[in-house]
């Protein structure tokens, strides 16, 4: 059987991660990629100081409130060994999510649940594909490798409420205690320890696991003021760019606390949908504000949150429905909208809620094997055959993730046009030398934007390149005329006249260019 042998279990799960993942490990670095490692000069200089004290993209010349060190740290590792190669980024990504995946299966079997419902749950975590937005994306890493240092020091904590020594008591919970500090530095909404130890501590006092004690209290307290202690550093000595929250400027959405609160509870549908049957997957998501519940979504929300209420209710007598829906809930907790983000809702933001629905699949197995094992046995092959289906979803999106230009136009397939991705795939297209189709990417991003000057700007640069200097004339003076301060533009035509010997006409951009990053602070 094998669930019953770790070394069996682990072997499995590698096996099967390789199947599912195997397609995107020599993918090419893109998007984000490039601010968080290429252009990143805080990576590629191996400088700790400016990785462990400033934003993860400041290093691109971008500033935001995103504080991800550690995995900056692991970046700027693989880049000193490895340069700009992706694969071994990606098998990175790939191992941190098999150790979360064997730390799942093992904090599972401490709930002291039937193996081969916890290996089954665990495969659902491997395999499910809303996880390759965490897993494939190299800019991604964060997410896994938070997990990893929380499950890890949650195993530790757990081992130190069994422990009956003081010594080798006091020697687990301060690696809890460090390896919970290494979580904070991977990803600031890992404050969430604190509420998923809650749960778990009463989890084993409902269970008759353990007794209430001091330590236990006393464990829970010390995980809150540690939580607390890094959310009040993270929103001053780290608010990079001073606004409370992930987003810059002001909207409805960002300056009410209830229609925050109200999306929250509307997208509760989505990522229940995300959870069954991702059937169609995008990174991009809708940006849409519920200012009501008086909709279908809300009303959809509303339920979700009274079974939680629910099982909270009859913890008692449910204690492992306590845990799941808790889990799942704490988890989310970051992604409320108590502070501002920029999305309404992602596939990676389900990457640790999950965990609380698997704890649910591992007891509903559970039960049946103590209940009826025909039953549970009907009820895993069911599993398995729709754990056959999600792999094959998974590899089909780790298709899409392994080339940026699938990628880019799964998104505008999946999502329809928007500006970012449209824009994006036309710069890939000129990178690879698809001149033509990125100049007609180009032309449709301006017909529906155009209002802004980078599309004007790009294609005036790719028209210098080719020699159409008339063209390229036209499409820079546009995006001056739109932006007069665009630097990209005002660079580009001053190469231009350069080249069509027009010294004065240079000379005068050039002063204007230099004025413009004096203002700026270049």
């Amino acid at each position: 059987m094998i669930a019953a042998s770790k070394l069996r279990v682990a072997a499995v799960h590698a096996l099967l991660g390789l199947v599912a993942y195997a397609v995107v490990l020599n993918a090419p670095l893109f998007f984000d990629d490039y601010q968080f490692v290429e252009w990143n000069t805080h990576v590629t200089e191996f400088d700790l100081d400016e990785i462990y004290s400033s934003s993860v993209t400041e290093g691109s010349g971008f500033q935001s409130n995103t504080y991800r060190p550690n995995q900056q740290l692991v970046y700027a590792v693989l880049y000193k060994f490895f340069g700009l190669t992706p694969a071994p980024y990606h098998v990175f990504s790939l191992l941190v999510h098999l150790v979360n995946t064997m730390l799942v299966f093992l904090l599972l079997t401490t709930l002291q649940l039937q193996r081969t419902g916890c290996f089954l749950a665990s495969l659902v975590f491997l395999l499910h594909p809303i996880q390759t937005e965490s897993v494939s994306y190299v800019s991604g890493l964060a997410g896994p490798f938070a997990l990893a240092f929380l499950l890890a020091g949650m195993h530790a904590w757990i081992a130190s409420l069994f422990e009956e020594s003081p010594g080798r008591r006091a020697g687990l919970f301060a690696v809890a205690l460090a390896l919970f500090v290494g979580a904070f530095f991977t990803k600031s909404n890992m404050v969430i320890l604190a509420p998923l130890c809650l749960c778990l501590g009463i989890y084993f006092v409902l269970s008759g696991r353990i007794q209430t004690s001091r330590y236990l209290v006393l464990s829970v307290a010390c995980f809150f003021a540690l939580a607390g202690g890094f959310f009040a550093v993270k929103l001053t000595l780290l608010n990079f760019t001073g606004d409370g929250g992930m987003v810059a400027g002001h909207s409805l959405y960002t300056d009410n606390l209830y229609v925050r609160l109200f999306t929250f509870i509307s997208v509760l549908d989505r990522y229940v949908e995300m959870m069954l049957w991702p059937a169609v997957q995008s990174y991009g998501k809708p940006h849409i504000w519920y200012s009501s519940l008086f909709t279908i979504h809300g009303a959809a929300g509303l339920v979700a949150i009274a079974v939680a209420i629910l099982a909270l209710v009859r913890a008692r007598k449910a204690p492992l429905a306590f845990l799941g829906f808790g889990w799942f809930f704490a988890a989310l907790a970051p992604f409320s909208g108590m502070i501002p983000l920029t999305s309404m809702y992602l596939e990676h933001w389900l990457y640790v809620p999950l965990i609380g629905p698997l704890i649910l699949l591992a007891g509903l197995f559970d039960r049946l094997d103590r209940v009826t094992p025909e039953l549970r046995n009907r009820v895993a092959a069911v599993a398995l055959s729709v754990l056959l289906i999600l792999t094959a979803r998974t590899v089909v999106r780790n298709y899409e993730w392994a080339d940026a230009e699938r990628f880019y136009q799964a998104e505008l397939r999946n999502v329809g046009v928007t500006m970012q991705m449209l824009n994006n795939l036309a710069l890939h297209l000129e990178g690879i030398g698809k001149t033509d189709a990125a100049i007609e990417a180009f032309k449709v991003l301006i017909k529906y934007w155009d209002s802004v000057p980078e599309p004007h700007a790009n294609l005036g640069q790719i028209y210098l390149k080719r020699g159409d200097f008339a063209l390229a004339r036209t499409e820079l003076l546009l995006a001056i005329e739109i932006d007069p301060g665009n630097r990209d533009a005002l660079i580009t035509l001053r190469d231009l006249y350069d080249v069509q010997g027009a010294i004065e006409q240079a000379i005068k951009l050039d002063r204007r260019i230099r004025e413009i990053e004096r203002d700026r602070g270049l």
